[in-house]
């Protein structure tokens, strides 16, 4: 677990490796500083995965560092990712899920590559705020499946987008601009999380009294890796844990006169 806090939150995370995997290649990255959260989830063969979802944690956080917007970092993620495959055949096949959020003012900005997901809870309900780049995810838009089918579709894990894919194209991050409130809790997660843990399950793990201190923060987290580890926990499961502080709320004052 880790544990830091910033002005306007409070956060924690979680990382296992699950009962079947004798590896761990998710990754975490927080620079408390400059409001940034990184989740990556990796994978290829040997330390490929390992690899590929530290570098892509690293080169995204340089960039947006250096105010860069987050296509331009995950396009030069990707691309050192895919360069140092192709130079290093054992490293062959190597790629990663991302999932970002960055504080900028009163808003959160959230971006993710791949199936790593991002839920928001908030007054008792959760909803999810990333959409999977996952082949199953377009079947569901495009209402050929459920989303109780896809979960046991044999292709539920074949990713549109990732970084470092060898599929051609630089992968474009989906985005979305949160005005959070104050209370908001924030998830970021891989998907050895969401893939052993429904929703409903979720919200029993997150379900807290108000206010959240940050060792109730931490609380949630072992809560949260607990239930997963109460699975078969087939795969790495890794989290980031966000409670706002400050939300945009106007002041008391312009409340009462209705501004």
């Amino acid at each position: 677990m880790s544990k830091q806090q910033k002005a306007q939150i409070q956060f924690t995370s979680f990382s296992h490796s699950g009962w079947q995997r004798n590896n761990n290649e998710d990754a975490l990255l927080v620079d408390a500083k400059l409001g940034i959260f990184l989740l990556a989830d990796g994978m290829g063969g040997h330390a490929g995965g390992e690899v590929a979802s530290q570098m892509a944690c690293e080169q995204v956080h340089i960039a947006l560092s250096q105010q860069l917007d987050i296509t331009e970092a995950v396009a030069r993620a990707h691309q050192q990712i895919l360069t140092l495959g192709q130079q290093q055949p054992e490293l062959h096949g190597l790629g990663t899920t991302l999932v970002a959020a960055q504080i900028c003012a009163d808003q959160l900005q959230l971006s993710w590559v791949g199936d790593s997901r991002i839920y928001r809870y908030r007054n008792g309900k959760l909803q999810q705020l990333s959409e999977d780049h996952s082949f199953v995810q377009q079947l569901i838009s495009r209402g050929v499946l459920t989303p109780a089918e896809a979960d046991e579709h044999p292709q539920r894990h074949l990713l549109q987008q990732a970084l470092g894919q060898l599929s051609g194209k630089t992968p474009k991050p989906s985005f979305c601009h949160e005005d959070f409130q104050q209370d908001d809790l924030y998830l970021l997660c891989s998907d050895g999380v969401s893939d052993v843990l429904s929703e409903a399950a979720l919200v029993t793990c997150l379900n807290h009294q108000k206010p959240l201190t940050q060792d109730d923060l931490e609380l949630l987290a072992q809560r949260l890796l607990a239930a997963v580890l109460a699975t078969d926990a087939p795969d790495n499961a890794s989290g980031i844990l966000l409670q706002i502080l400050c939300g945009n709320k106007p002041p008391l004052w312009r409340r009462w006169l209705g501004r």
